[in-house]
């Protein structure tokens, strides 16, 4: 079951959440500098760096949807994929593009509106609080945990190349899907 979800989830977004995580992996561990990284990262070719992080993202995700308890099955693969979106609403919003101008990081930075994470919030909290309401602490964890990893992320990638890109934003969107399964997993 967890390798439909999995697939599915490739399929119905195209890949592109998994191309973005793989440029930023090889952006940020082949890059020397701010400009090396983001060079890197607009290169359509994966690297090595980027193969060994899509690898891992496949494994984690696997064994982790298999470690999820049953009680919290259903919930749980309705919650991950909206806090890993949620977190790139967020960030899409509130962060400076590291490409001023140029790039889908730069369309979010510039086009979004002080009430768009407020609203992506309720929307997404609520979601994950209907599909977890037999379980308001792995509701609360799961919730926590996206949070917890996006300020976390935002902070390391601004140290990195000084804002998001649509790459970053991408890689977002996987990282914070598989906290959160990590998250529901031990429960």
């Amino acid at each position: 079951a967890s390798v439909i979800v999995v697939i599915s989830l490739i399929i119905l977004t195209r890949a592109l959440h998994i191309d973005a995580l793989a440029d930023t992996f090889d952006g940020l561990l082949g890059g020397r500098d701010k400009e090396h990284m983001l060079a890197i990262m607009k290169d359509s070719r994966v690297g090595s760096f980027g193969v060994a992080t899509i690898a891992a993202t496949f494994a984690l995700k696997f064994s982790l949807l298999a470690a999820i308890p049953a009680a919290l099955t259903t919930g749980s693969l309705i919650a991950f994929p909206v806090l890993g979106r949620w977190a790139a609403a967020i960030a899409a919003s509130t962060q400076p593009s590291a490409r001023p101008g140029g790039g889908l990081g730069s369309l979010f930075a510039e086009q979004a509106r002080p009430w768009e994470p407020v609203l992506s919030s309720i929307i997404a909290f609520a979601i994950v609080g209907i599909t977890l309401w037999t379980r308001p602490a792995a509701a609360l964890l799961a919730v926590g945990t996206a949070g917890a990893f996006l300020v976390i992320y935002v902070f390391l990638i601004k140290r990195k190349i000084e804002g998001m890109t649509g790459d970053t934003l991408g890689a977002l969107i996987e990282l914070t899907e598989i906290a959160v399964l990590f998250a529901m997993a031990l429960l």
